[in-house]
């Protein structure tokens, strides 16, 4: 099988990865509206489970260089949280170590990391069971892809981009966003989305 990615954003990157690792896809065709990998946003926490996803699926959080460059594709950079701080009403503070040899003796993990080096840890996994590297189910990423339309029959489904181009996959995978192109298309009649102080 075929799988079609809409968005090469974190969750983009995943999924392709997960669906890869699931062993039911020939090859898996990810689309990005950007020219360029790029994410908003500050900091994050990985718990020690979202460090095990990542270890299944080849990503490395802790190999690449704090020091490099910005948005640099050369693994992890992350912070291994090594205790957590409380501060009581009376203003002293307590220290307790994390335990990273959890109940399955790996040591996964508390992992701290900006947005953009997450994104491009993944990058760098999925660069590395790319076409060019002769590795099954090859991952190829599309920049520059800023989807128009989407139809489907009985045993696939095309999506069509702003710039004329088409991809047909057995699966299509909407991973575009909040303000997703996919979710529109397929309901277009959804309500717009609203913020928790609207509801209020």
């Amino acid at each position: 099988m075929h799988a079609v990615i809409v968005g090469a954003g974190m969750g983009g990157l995943f999924a392709a990865l997960a669906l890869r690792e699931s062993g039911q896809f020939a090859s898996i065709d990810v689309y990005e509206q950007t020219r360029e990998p790029s994410t908003a946003g500050a900091g994050l926490n990985i718990p020690p489970n979202g460090a095990r996803l990542c270890k299944w699926l080849g990503v490395d959080l802790d190999g690449g260089d704090p020091k490099g460059p910005h948005g640099a594709v050369d693994g992890g950079r992350a912070a291994i949280l090594e205790s957590t701080r409380g501060i009581p009403a009376d203003g002293s503070v307590s220290t307790k170590p994390i335990d990273h040899n959890t109940a399955t003796g790996d040591g996964a993990g508390f992992h701290h990391m900006h947005r953009l080096d997450l994104l491009m840890c993944l990058y760098k996994r999925v660069f590395e069971v790319g076409p060019k590297t002769g590795a099954t189910c090859p991952i190829e990423v599309h920049m520059g892809k800023r989807l128009a339309a989407l139809r489907q029959d009985p045993s696939s489904a095309t999506t069509t981009f702003t710039d004329g181009s088409t991809a047909a996959g057995d699966v299509v995978v909407g991973a575009d966003g909040i303000n997703s192109k996919t979710l529109q298309l397929l309901w277009p009649d959804a309500p717009p989305r609203r913020s928790r102080e609207s509801m209020e």
